[in-house]
């Protein structure tokens, strides 16, 4: 009976955005903020900071949390060579973690959701028996 009024569901879908505006905002709001405090605690260990800020990367990334800030304070921090290179290892520590998890651990579980899509089958096959995906 409630959602057979388009009024009804017009005024609960804007309930429902300004509720998740308002929830969006204060996560974002902690999750900067506690940002804020390892970057603080990274800069005070000195030596030990880019090994620190790769692990940091490593978790948060793990968990789907945006790093982006830790790019700009991997520069601020260790100035731009360094924090290229604290900043590339920090991205790709998690990547390879998911890729080895994947092939090693999922390989079952990533074939049958794969299975749906043509292009992957055929580019699968193609890596495993070594052949050319060039049409000749």
């Amino acid at each position: 009976w409630f959602f057979s009024s388009p009024k009804r569901v017009a005024y609960l879908t804007l309930i429902l955005a300004i509720v998740g505006t308002l929830v969006g905002l204060g996560v974002s709001g902690l999750l900067t903020t506690g940002l804020l405090a390892i970057i603080r605690g990274i800069r005070d260990l000195g030596a030990w900071g880019g090994v620190v800020m790769v692990v940091t990367y490593w978790i948060l990334a793990s968990f789907l949390v945006p790093i982006t800030m830790l790019h700009f304070a991997s520069g601020y921090l260790f100035g731009l060579p360094m924090g290229i290179l604290v900043s590339s290892a920090g991205v790709m520590a998690p990547a390879m973690t998911s890729f080895l998890i994947a092939r090693r651990f999922a390989p079952a579980w990533i074939h049958s959701r794969l299975d749906k899509w043509k292009y992957f089958c055929v580019l699968d096959d193609a890596l495993q028996y070594g052949h050319s995906l060039r049409q000749h």
